[in-house]
């Protein structure tokens, strides 16, 4: 389901209700769209997994979040509950060539009951890792600030990175399953922009 012709926006909160079948990989993914790829006007691109050889070792920031952006803080501007389906496929592509290549991502890994937390910009890779058992209900969220992405699971904060990955331009939202088998099964996503001050 690819909500970032809808969802585009630069810093904010986003919440996704979600459970997998045996097999599925669920992914949550904020992108930006690749320059090359929307040169070609083509929006999709390969994000299905990382290959390690390409990035350095995993970076890990131990910071406490700062609570000063509570949930209560956060303006509700949209709420989505189904597929997009029916935006134009211009819409969902960013046509300019000084985009910068970036994602942060949630991803369920074949073969165990976890997730891979991930910030992404161009080549550059900060990743780590939390137990989710995703054939059960979770609620995962992103929070986005100027140099923070905070990672929760269900309410808890699992990973806090405020290293020299965190994107600066607007990202969409797209939610899919990267195995061939199995279904992933979305309740709802909510997305939040960041108060004005």
């Amino acid at each position: 389901m690819d909500l970032s012709g809808s969802s585009v926006q630069r810093y904010g909160r986003w919440e996704v209700r979600l459970r997998a079948d045996e097999g599925a990989l669920p992914v949550a993914l904020l992108r930006s769209a690749r320059p090359a790829a929307a040169e070609y006007g083509d929006s999709r691109r390969d994000d299905s997994r990382y290959d390690d050889s390409q990035y350095d070792d995993s970076r890990y920031d131990e910071s406490r979040y700062d609570d000063s952006w509570s949930d209560d803080s956060w303006s509700d501007d949209s709420e989505y509950a189904g597929p997009q389906d029916d935006i134009p496929r211009s819409a969902r592509s960013t046509r300019s060539t000084e985009t910068e290549d970036a994602s942060i991502g949630v991803a369920g890994i074949a073969g165990g009951r976890r997730a891979e937390l991930s910030v992404r910009q161009d080549r550059e890779l900060a990743r780590a890792e939390t137990a989710a058992d995703f054939t059960q209900w979770h609620t995962i969220a992103v929070d986005w600030l100027p140099g923070r992405v905070t990672f929760w699971l269900d309410g808890r904060q699992v990973w806090n990175y405020t290293g020299p990955y965190v994107p600066r331009s607007p990202l969409g939202l797209v939610l899919r399953n990267d195995a061939s088998g199995g279904t992933v099964y979305v309740d709802w996503v909510r997305i939040y922009r960041v108060p004005e001050r």
